[in-house]
C-alpha cells in the first residue's frame, strides 16, 4: 500500500507527460515506441513490475547490500550491473558521454542565441578530472597523486567562471540590453515550472530562453526534462545512511589504522581533509590525499563505500522508478542527438573566445 501511494504521488508530481511514448503512471508502463519489440528480446521488461521484481527475475536482490555486491566475481558484478541497467530502462551514460551531451547543449544554446541576433561563446567542456567526485573518501590513487583533493581544479573552475566571455560581454552592455541578453539566454520569471522535490526543496526551472530551448532539442521535451531532473537531483540526502552504517564504521576503523601506519593520526576521511591548512602547498595536499586513497583501497573502505552508496541510492529511488526509467531513456536519446550535433560543430576554445572578445 505504501508503494502504491508513493507511485501515485510521483505521478501527480510529474504531471501527465514525462517523455513521448511513455505512460509513466501505469503499472505496465505503456509502449516504448519504435524498436521496443527488439529491446524486449534481450532484457526483462521493467515496466511490468517494480525494480525489485525485475531484479529478482535476474536472480538478484534489490536494493543489494554492499556485502552481496562485494562478494560477486568480476563477471558476476558485470551481470549485476547489466541487470540493474535493464531494470531501470537502460544503462547510465559514461563520463565521456555525459561530457558529449553537455557539449552539445552548449552548442545548441549558441545556435539559439545567434538566431536571436546575440553572440554566445561556447565554453570548453570540463575535463574528466574536474567531473570526478569523492563524497566519502578519495579512492583513486592516480587522481590523488596528481590533484590531491582537487583544490587546484576548484581554483581553475572559479577562474574560468570569472573569465567567461559571455558574462564579460553581458556586463559591458547597458542595463536594459543586459537584461534582454539574460532573458534570451535564461528565460524570464513569467514562464517557469515549479516542482516540490522529494527532499522538500521547491525547484523552479525556466521553460523559455535558449538554455531551455537547447534542453528541449536534446531531451525531446523541456518541461518533462525539468520535472524529471527536479526529482532525481533533489532526492533525500543519503550520506548519513552510508556513514552511520556499522559496515562503514568497521572499514573506517581499518582505514584509520592504515593512515596511522602511514604517519597520519586521523580517524576519518573528513578529519583528514579538514586537517589540511587552507594555504598548504600542493605537494602536501597530494601526499595526504594519496595516503588516503591507498588506505581506502587496502582497508576495503573504498569497496564498502561503493556498495553502501549504491544500496542507499537505490533505496531512495524506489518510490520514483518511473522517473528513473524516463530519465534513463531521455539521456540515451539525448546522447544520440548530441553525437549528431557534435559531429558538425565544435566548441569554442578558451583562446578563441578571448581573441574574439578581448
Amino acid at each position: 500500500m505504501r508503494r502504491l501511494r508513493s507511485r501515485a504521488c510521483v505521478c501527480l508530481l510529474l504531471g501527465t507527460v514525462l517523455i513521448a511514448g511513455a505512460a509513466a503512471c501505469t503499472d505496465d508502463g505503456g509502449a516504448d515506441g519504435p524498436g521496443s519489440r527488439d529491446r524486449t528480446r534481450h532484457t526483462v521488461t521493467a515496466e511490468r513490475g517494480t525494480a525489485e521484481t525485475c531484479m529478482e527475475r535476474y536472480g538478484h536482490p534489490y536494493p543489494a547490500g554492499p556485502r552481496y555486491v562485494a562478494g560477486l566475481t568480476r563477471d558476476g558484478r558485470a551481470r549485476y550491473e547489466q541487470a540493474a541497467a535493464d531494470c531501470r530502462g537502460g544503462r547510465e551514460l559514461s563520463a565521456a558521454e555525459s561530457r558529449a551531451v553537455g557539449r552539445a547543449e552548449e552548442i545548441l544554446v549558441g545556435r539559439c542565441m545567434r538566431r536571436a541576433g546575440l553572440p554566445y561563446w561556447v565554453p570548453p567542456a570540463p575535463s574528466a578530472a574536474e567531473l570526478r567526485e569523492f563524497p566519502y573518501v578519495v579512492d583513486d590513487v592516480d587522481w590523488a597523486r596528481k590533484h590531491g583533493y582537487g583544490r587546484e581544479l576548484e581554483h581553475e573552475k572559479a577562474a574560468a567562471r570569472d573569465d567567461n566571455p559571455n558574462t564579460r560581454y553581458a556586463q559591458r552592455l547597458p542595463a536594459s540590453r543586459e537584461r534582454a541578453y539574460d532573458r534570451a539566454l535564461n528565460g524570464d520569471r513569467e514562464h517557469t515550472l515549479t516542482v516540490t522535490a522529494p527532499n522538500g526543496d521547491r525547484v523552479v526551472r525556466a521553460t523559455t530562453g535558449c538554455r531551455a530551448t537547447a534542453r528541449g532539442e536534446l531531451y525531446g521535451d523541456t518541461a518533462a526534462w525539468a520535472r524529471v531532473t527536479a526529482v532525481l537531483e533533489h532526492l533525500p540526502d543519503v550520506s548519513r545512511t552510508v556513514t552511520d552504517s556499522p559496515y562503514y564504521r568497521r572499514h573506517e576503523r581499518a582505514w584509520a589504522g592504515c593512515m596511522r601506519d602511514t604517519g597520519y593520526a586521523v580517524n576519518s576521511p573528513r578529519q583528514a581533509r579538514s586537517s589540511l591548512p587552507p594555504a598548504a602547498p600542493h605537494r602536501t595536499e597530494t601526499r595526504l590525499a594519496t595516503a588516503e586513497a591507498r588506505c581506502a583501497q587496502s582497508s576495503g573502505l573504498a569497496r564498502a563505500v561503493a556498495g553502501l552508496q549504491r544500496q542507499s541510492q537505490e533505496q531512495a529511488r524506489l518510490p520514483y522508478e518511473d522517473v528513473v526509467r524516463a530519465h534513463t531513456r531521455m539521456r540515451l536519446a539525448a546522447l544520440d542527438r548530441a553525437r549528431a550535433v557534435n559531429g558538425v560543430e565544435r566548441p569554442t576554445t578558451k583562446g578563441e573566445a578571448l581573441r574574439r572578445n578581448p
